[in-house]
């Protein structure tokens, strides 16, 4: 069965704790937007570390992805 998607805007101390507390009770997938760029990716870490001392056989580990991924070039004009 499909897990249902719950997008949360803002990944600060309150957009954070909702993400972890909906990952850690399981209730559906979690996806954090910001306008700070690597606020959301920071937390998706936090939170996936955390899962796996909460015992989680099923954590999804799509961040180390983002964690990979190259920044992107910046102009300096």
């Amino acid at each position: 069965m499909k897990r249902p998607k719950i997008s949360l805007i803002g990944a600060g101390q309150i957009g954070g704790v909702q993400a972890q507390l909906i990952a850690q009770r399981r209730i559906a997938d979690v996806v954090l937007y910001d306008v700070v760029e690597g606020v959301p990716q920071g937390k998706a870490l936090d939170i996936c570390h955390a899962l796996s001392g909460w015992g989680s056989d099923d954590v999804d580990h799509r961040h180390e992805r983002l964690q990979r991924t190259p920044p992107a070039p910046t102009s300096t004009s």
